[in-house]
């Protein structure tokens, strides 16, 4: 009896065997965590082309009575190519006002490298960089300064900025450059990395 009740284990067991290995493995859990890096880079990519050239009209004022100074600037970016293989986009950028190109070079930006990006309006970028408040009347000179639009930079931080003259824009492209500077390893590692819009 003890033998039979060994047998018939026996075949239960392998017939349990064989019906489970026949049957596919069951696929691992799927985790939805957003885009991988190359459709990031791709997204990056035509976001930045998508910008082109972008014109705005810097007004200084003298307080005393002397002449407004109206400068219209431009700022254009072009040729981007976001490289997932290397983490790298590359990109040209050209700067000019109505007679003179103070900026007209190729860059390179290492997505290894950034620590974070902020979004500013350029008035408060160059308060937090220079110490410049250009805001408020400059007691020295009796001079402020008004961009129309405001400009907004998008600054990966220890890098070149880039400039728009829409914060939803710049907001959206600082998310997506955030996604993949995350995805290349990037960012400090002090705390969770993401795009740190205008106060």
């Amino acid at each position: 009896m003890k033998t039979l009740r060994a047998i018939v284990s026996v075949l239960v067991l392998a017939a349990f065997s064989e019906s489970f290995a026949q049957q596919p493995a069951a696929p691992p859990p799927k985790t939805d965590k957003g885009p991988s890096l190359a459709e990031t880079m791709q997204l990056l990519q035509k976001e930045l082309n998508a910008v082109g050239k972008v014109n705005y009209r810097v007004t200084t004022r003298d307080e005393l009575g002397g002449p407004d100074h109206i400068l219209t600037f431009t700022f254009e970016i072009s040729n981007v190519v976001a490289d997932s293989a290397s983490c790298t986009v590359r990109y040209h950028l050209k700067s000019s006002t109505e007679d003179q190109v103070f900026g007209d070079e190729d860059f390179s930006l290492n997505l290894h490298d950034v620590p974070g990006v902020r979004v500013r309006t350029y008035a408060q970028f160059l308060k937090e960089e220079d110490g410049l408040d250009i805001a408020d009347v400059n007691y020295q000179t009796n001079l402020y300064t008004r961009f129309n639009p405001p400009m907004i930079v998008l600054i990966p931080e220890g890098e070149d900025v880039f400039a728009f003259a829409d914060e939803v824009i710049a907001n959206r492209i600082a998310k997506i450059l955030t996604q993949a500077v995350k995805l290349c390893g990037g960012g400090s590692s002090k705390q969770p990395l993401k795009p740190e819009t205008a106060p």
